[in-house]
């Protein structure tokens, strides 16, 4: 599952109330793993308690600052009842923002071994044209790099790559 939980400092939608929506849909659908976007430190805040600290799901990618605060905003949440993590890391998109990443995890399922790679991003908004093209190139160098990395195992992309529908 892709899942874009809306800042709360970008989008002035509060965490408050929303986090047990969101976590509600997680539940409900059970995804084996679910790439976030903008899911900053408030979230990861509210979040834990409901789904980290109840075993229902682990955090992937996750890093904090030296003050404890979550900074990645595209990281993951897993089942570990039906996959296990493997590897992880993340490359930066824009060293300005730690909001621009490229999240990579391997994952394995538990019922057969199979791994699978997931990756989770989120660019610069297409009204940045500068950063957005830097961050696209970059993307698509991390892509290419991913694929070749991992070659023969599934590749799932996910992000908001904040692209218009057409």
């Amino acid at each position: 599952m892709s899942y874009n939980i809306l800042h709360p400092d970008w989008s002035r939608v509060p965490v408050k109330g929303r986090d047990e929506i969101v976590a509600g849909i997680l539940q409900y659908y059970m995804p084996d793993v679910a790439a976030l976007q903008e899911a900053g430190a408030k979230w990861h805040k509210a979040l834990t308690p409901i789904l980290v600290d109840t075993g229902i799901y682990a955090p992937a990618c996750r890093k904090s600052n030296a003050d404890g605060f979550m900074y990645n905003t595209t990281c993951f949440l897993y089942n570990p009842q039906t996959v296990s993590l493997v590897e992880e890391y993340i490359l930066d998109l824009d060293y300005k923002s730690p909001s621009r990443v490229f999240s990579v995890a391997v994952f394995e399922r538990r019922s057969d071994g199979t791994r699978f790679v997931m990756t989770n991003t989120h660019p610069a908004p297409r009204d940045e044209p500068e950063n957005y093209a830097r961050n696209m190139s970059e993307l698509t160098a991390f892509a290419a790099e991913t694929a070749q990395q991992y070659a023969g195992l599934p590749i799932i992309m996910a992000g908001d790559f904040n692209t218009p529908e057409q």
